[in-house]
């Protein structure tokens, strides 16, 4: 892995921070935010963990530790280029979690 890494966030897994902001904001106004650049920087982070992290199906899965550990990040990982394709709670349903995989 000499060079170095980039990161395409793809728009579903936009639109999967945003909700989860918007999730947090429900529970207490203000955690949207902290919920948000907290994987936003779990994500920049696969710059140096790519490739590291167990596969589920197509997808390398990162579970996030920290504060906000109920979330994992699905990635791809395709030369120097890593793919996030979801970003998902796992309080949720897992059978909605495997639907929404399946669709990306």
């Amino acid at each position: 892995m000499g060079g170095t890494m980039r990161i395409n966030v793809r728009p579903d897994a936009f639109r999967d921070l945003d909700a989860a902001a918007q999730f947090g904001d429900m529970q207490e106004p203000g955690l949207g935010s902290e919920i948000y650049a907290f994987l936003e920087a779990e994500i920049d982070r696969l710059m140096r963990t790519a490739g590291l992290h167990p596969r589920r199906g197509r997808f390398h899965r990162h579970v996030v530790r920290g504060r906000f550990p109920y979330f994992s990040v699905y990635y791809t990982l395709s030369g120097d280029v890593v793919e996030v394709h979801a970003v998902l709670d796992g309080r949720r349903d897992p059978q909605d979690n495997q639907r929404t995989l399946r669709t990306r």
